[in-house]
C-alpha cells in the first residue's frame, strides 16, 4: 500500500514503475528482454508498456488541445472543438474533462455521427455527453449533430448551417482512426 501511495502522484502502478526503471536503465530494451529481465510473461510487459504509452500520448494531446483552446479563447473570447466518437477517444475525453479552464467558452460539436436518436447508447453524441461533458468540462455547450423530426437529407443542410454559425471555423478538430483505418466515417 505504501508503494502504491508513492507513485499515485505520477498516476502509475508499481508495476508499470519496474517497467519504466529497467526501460530507463537498459536504452532499446525489447520487450522481450525486458520480460525477461523483470520476470512476467511477455503479453503482460505489451500490455503494461501499451497502456504506459497511451498515458503519455493522451497527456501530451490533452495538452495541446487545451494550450490551442485557451488561446482561442484568449483571442476571440470563445472556442470551438469537434470531436470524433468511437471508443478511442474516450480516455482522451476523460483526461480533458479534468481541466479546470472557462469551458463555459467553449463549444463543442461531433466530427461524425451514427443517424440514430441522440440517446441511443451507441451514438458519439451519448459518448461525448457521458465521458466529456463531466467535472470541469460539464459547461461545455453541445452542439448537436442529430436533427430530431427531420429525415437525413434535409437533416443535412441544416446541420452544416448550424455548424457554420455556431462553430466555424473550427479552433481545434480532433479526428480520430477506427481499428480498420477509417477516419471520421
Amino acid at each position: 500500500q505504501n508503494l502504491t501511495n508513492k507513485f499515485s502522484p505520477y498516476n502509475i502502478t508499481p508495476e508499470q514503475w519496474v517497467v519504466l526503471n529497467q526501460i530507463h536503465i537498459n536504452k532499446n530494451i525489447s520487450q522481450k528482454k525486458l520480460a525477461d529481465i523483470i520476470q512476467k510473461d511477455p503479453n503482460d510487459v505489451k500490455v503494461l508498456v501499451d497502456k504506459l504509452e497511451q498515458k503519455e500520448l493522451i497527456d501530451t494531446l490533452s495538452s495541446k488541445i487545451i494550450a490551442n483552446v485557451e488561446e482561442a479563447i484568449l483571442h476571440k473570447g470563445s472556442a470551438s472543438l469537434l470531436v470524433s466518437g468511437g471508443s478511442t477517444p474516450k480516455p482522451l475525453f476523460e483526461k480533458l474533462s479534468s481541466f479546470d479552464i472557462p469551458w463555459e467558452k467553449v463549444k463543442i460539436a461531433l466530427c461524425d455521427e451514427r443517424w440514430i436518436d441522440k440517446n441511443h447508447k451507441d451514438t458519439n453524441e451519448k459518448l461525448v455527453r457521458d465521458s466529456f461533458l463531466v467535472n470541469f468540462a460539464a459547461k461545455l455547450k453541445f452542439i448537436s449533430m442529430y436533427q430530431e423530426y427531420l429525415d437525413i437529407e434535409d437533416a443535412q443542410d441544416v446541420c452544416s448551417d448550424i455548424y457554420e454559425k455556431e462553430l466555424f471555423p473550427f479552433d481545434v478538430l480532433i479526428l480520430g482512426m477506427g481499428n480498420d483505418g477509417h477516419t471520421a466515417s
